[in-house]
């Protein structure tokens, strides 16, 4: 089962980079029978919800190895 909370900080908004984004993101994912909670090193791009979901799976996947 795999299951996955995405939280921002609201105060974190950027939109310096051209790209509206929250730069501080906790991620939540129930994996195997553990929650794991971590603060991701990428961003929450509102226009690009597709990639952020990526760089979010990949870095989940590197820490779980």
């Amino acid at each position: 089962m795999f299951s996955f909370q995405v939280e921002y900080d609201p105060t974190s908004l950027d939109m310096t980079t051209g790209v509206m984004q929250f730069t501080r993101v906790q991620l939540t994912v129930f994996l195997n029978g553990q929650y794991t909670t971590y603060m991701s090193a990428h961003a929450y791009k509102l226009i690009d919800i597709h990639d952020s979901a990526i760089d979010w799976a990949m870095e989940y996947w590197a820490k779980a190895q």
